[in-house]
């Protein structure tokens, strides 16, 4: 692990955008230093440009039940998944002039209908930066799962949402069995499993 090298150690020889969207597709030429000191050749790259976003894994402690979202996605129907409806946490991108915790309130009330007692920022990490620039908040989110809406999403957005609330052992039944196959909620689920114990510890 090194923390040696900077922007400065990489020459953009060129940044064309070839998609200018709800995403932005950066098609570039570059060098970069090496770790023996030299530079590489001339490298092509893309790069999808997206704005940061929040994720939140909403857990009710008391209960022990977990609370996960199931919507389309479009990546795993063009990746050719038997189900295109994913089982995910909840999760949304990050407006301009918003902070993280409050979209992460924002998108509990609008994608899960329930409202945090508490909200813990757990890590900020890049999800694929082979290929993208997107950053991710992930925050852990104490919640009470009674009365929650079996559906939810904003229209305007098109989002058609079903809200499953489940045992803590069953999601991770789910997580054992390969059900889960998105990135987030895989990793929202581990977390927990390190940490349910704690989490449980104060309704015992």
């Amino acid at each position: 692990m090194t923390d040696k090298f900077t922007p400065k150690d990489i020459d953009v020889e060129n940044d064309t955008l070839a998609y200018d969207g709800f995403i932005k597709v950066h098609d570039l030429t570059l060098r970069h230093r090496k770790f023996d000191g030299s530079m590489t050749e001339s490298l092509p790259r893309i790069c999808v440009a997206r704005r940061p976003a929040v994720a939140v894994l909403p857990y009710d402690p008391k209960r022990d039940t977990v609370l996960l979202i199931e919507q389309f996605r479009v990546g795993a129907m063009i990746g050719g998944a038997i189900s295109p409806w994913l089982l995910e946490i909840v999760a949304g991108l990050i407006e301009p002039g918003e902070a993280p915790d409050e979209v992460a309130r924002r998108e509990l009330a609008e994608e899960a209908g329930v409202t945090a007692k508490s909200l813990t920022h757990l890590y900020h990490y890049y999800s694929t930066p082979g290929a993208s620039s997107e950053q991710v908040d992930f925050y852990y989110a104490e919640v009470d799962l009674v009365d929650v809406p079996e559906f939810a999403g904003l229209d305007e957005e098109h989002e058609d949402i079903k809200i499953h609330v489940l045992p803590c052992q069953a999601v991770l039944e789910l997580l054992e069995s390969g059900k889960i196959q998105n990135a987030l909620a895989i990793l929202a689920i581990q977390w927990l499993a390190l940490n349910r114990t704690k989490l449980r510890k104060p309704y015992e």
